[in-house]
């Protein structure tokens, strides 16, 4: 899907899918002339650049601009009947390409008024859905843009781990998808899996939009929950209440008929790969699960990401402990006898200062106000009995030297120093 999506400069895009398109093209380095379509957002001189639009134009090109750009294009000489001109939060067709507008302004500064008709754009090619934003804040418009069953089928490939599993070669399995649709690998593995269906045997409706009971069912069924939603009264109701009771939903409410956005299925997704386990059946009776096994996390199961609560000592051959620590490539060491406390400014009661944690700081330079804190340093030695460790880490210390250094350098360097 990316690979046909490249970014020129700023905020001038090319896609090359069916057509060779063009988005406020600015700052083009050579003549192209090969637009099929350009789509202009707004009047801004780096987002409606009548040089640039020069070097990319020809003869079959089409110009898609708000209406407020009419005049200046055809002052330029284009002939009207290569403009189409747009108001925000409308659907359009262009040269067989659908596309939405979606209102783009500011909320809370002046710079793109929403009174401007300004948009922002969703082309849509194969059931992909590219959404340029334009200049723009969240707004109501842009939070609510709805996520097709042909991008969502693409994501939850991806969450799977399954793209090496995607076939170069996809069947047809549904008449509404063919088999050169950007989604159809996808589809097709998700078919195959029994975790994305069609409606009956004939489509998928890939353009459609995903509803909320669609997106729980898919998340239910990759995260091993089938059988226990089934249980709870299958589709749409037991899924559901599965997902509620397993926080796949927290953050997102709705019916189960309800449109899904872009920022639900995002929620959902994090939903289950920071918090889901994979449930693994053990037992049943009656045809009952009657005990489950679900001790790792999605991501662990899926993507073989784990995740980790500590200090970070060590990576590869770079080790906050000694210079003579060697990991392998790509290993990262995760605590160790020593715990480093890290900020730019010194912290004389930085936390555990009596349990021979460390702490580093810079800021106070080689200044009186660091023989204040070393002075302070010696004092709190004394009260406790135990040495507080709190060393200067600025660069101009003569033990740092511009240099970077491990823990053990730095810690017999300000003792040769004192």
């Amino acid at each position: 899907m990316l690979e046909n999506i490249e970014v020129l400069y700023h905020s001038s895009i090319r896609i090359n899918k069916e057509k060779i398109i063009y988005i406020d093209p600015f700052k083009i380095n050579k003549n192209y002339n090969d637009a099929d379509i350009i789509f202009i957002t707004h009047d801004h001189y780096d987002h409606y650049s009548e040089e640039d639009i020069d070097k990319v134009i020809n003869e079959n090109t089409t110009i898609i601009i708000p209406d407020e750009l009419l005049t200046k294009l055809l002052r330029k000489g284009i002939n009207k009947n290569a403009i189409i001109t747009v108001e925000p939060n409308k659907n359009y067709m262009v040269q067989g390409i659908k596309f939405e507008t979606i209102s783009a302004y500011n909320t809370n500064k002046t710079f793109h008024p929403k009174e401007n008709g300004w948009v922002g754009y969703i082309i849509i090619i194969n059931g992909i859905r590219y959404y340029i934003a334009g200049d723009t804040d969240i707004t109501e418009e842009n939070a609510s843009n709805a996520i097709t069953r042909a991008e969502f089928a693409k994501i939850i490939v991806r969450v799977m781990g399954g793209e090496s599993s995607l076939t170069n070669a996809p069947r047809r399995i549904f008449s509404d998808v063919l088999p050169d649709n950007d989604a159809a690998a996808s589809i097709e593995l998700l078919y195959e899996r029994g975790i994305m269906m069609g409606y009956g045997q004939a489509e998928f409706k890939p353009d459609a939009v995903l509803t909320l009971g669609e997106a729980v069912k898919v998340m239910i069924s990759i995260t091993g929950y089938s059988e226990w939603a089934e249980q709870q009264g299958g589709y749409p109701s037991g899924y559901y209440a599965t997902a509620v009771s397993n926080d796949i939903l927290k953050g997102v409410s709705g019916a189960v008929n309800e449109e899904v956005n872009y920022t639900d299925a995002a929620v959902m997704i994090q939903n289950v790969l920071e918090g889901k386990k994979y449930r693994v059946i053990t037992g049943y009776e009656n045809n009952s699960v009657v005990s489950s096994d679900n001790n790792e996390e999605y991501m662990g199961y899926a993507l073989n990401i784990y995740r980790y609560t500590g200090i970070v000592g060590a990576y590869g051959n770079t080790s906050l402990y000694s210079a003579d620590d060697e990991y392998e490539e790509n290993n990262v060491k995760i605590d160790n006898e020593i715990s480093v406390v890290l900020c730019h400014y010194p912290m004389p009661c930085f936390k555990n200062h009596y349990y021979d944690w460390i702490h580093l700081y810079g800021h106070v330079h080689n200044s009186f106000e660091e023989n204040m804190i070393q002075h302070f340093r010696y004092e709190m030695g004394a009260l406790y009995d135990k040495p507080c460790h709190m060393y200067n880490v600025g660069a101009m210390m003569k033990y740092m030297d511009y240099t970077p250094r491990t823990l053990e350098e730095i810690r017999t360097g300000w003792i040769l120093e004192s």
